[in-house]
């Protein structure tokens, strides 16, 4: 498997990381990560969006699949997989049908060891923002809230009670990871036979179509 530069790079600094911890502990004396020849970074030159038509085949595709509201959320309000995973049932104000964008949850290294990091506050203040919550997108998250309460059940003791505030977690109440979300929508891409692109670039392609249909441009980046 041919792996990009971003790619090497990351999992460079995780090995890297890992190395000085075990250093630090006394169980190596010295770093082999470095003398290791990093490759330059370079630039993402992919597929910026998608073209109307190709939104409308990727929604088909994504029908009852559990990443459905993320994409239409990637896509029609801009939302980053982060901030996606960070939603919180108490940030669906379902009697005014709003969302409020309010935490984040990242990925981040302790003492050498890959995990999440919870952020009750998003990238700077702006990205603080509040989006009418349309019929499909409450529909879908009244289903996931019932699919919730019936794995509970469903798993007693056995589901993870840590989570039970967000509103991506699995049958057995795991958070989902934000790896996840890129590597299963590479994957049903793959499997589609679609053009292939980044979950990222679904914020473009909100963009792209805004400005389509008139938005102003400080709006759009707002």
């Amino acid at each position: 498997e041919q792996l990009s530069s971003c790619t090497i790079l990351k999992r460079h600094n995780n090995i890297n990381q890992a190395l000085k911890y075990a250093i630090s502990l006394g169980l190596i004396k010295e770093n082999p990560a470095d003398h290791v020849i990093k490759p330059k970074k370079s630039k993402y030159t992919g597929a910026a969006a998608y073209s109307q038509e190709e939104l409308t085949q990727l929604f088909k595709v994504f029908k009852n699949d559990p990443l459905e509201l993320a994409v239409y959320l990637a896509s029609y309000y801009g939302l980053r997989r982060e901030e996606i995973i960070g939603i919180k049932w108490k940030n669906i104000d379902f009697e005014n049908h709003t969302l409020t964008i309010r935490s984040v949850v990242v990925n981040t290294n302790f003492d050498g060891k890959l995990g999440e990091l919870e952020k009750d506050r998003t990238k700077n203040k702006s990205s603080e923002r509040t989006f009418p919550l349309v019929q499909l997108f409450e529909d879908l998250l009244l289903k996931m809230k019932q699919d919730q309460k019936r794995n509970k059940k469903i798993a007693g003791n056995c589901y993870n009670p840590n989570y039970i505030d967000y509103i991506y977690v699995d049958k057995m109440g795991n958070r989902i990871k934000p790896g996840y979300i890129t590597q299963h929508f590479a994957k049903m891409l793959k499997k589609h036979q679609m053009r292939h692109i980044r979950f990222h670039d679904l914020r473009h392609t909100c963009a792209t179509i805004m400005l389509s249909k008139g938005e102003n441009l400080v709006k759009v980046q707002k």
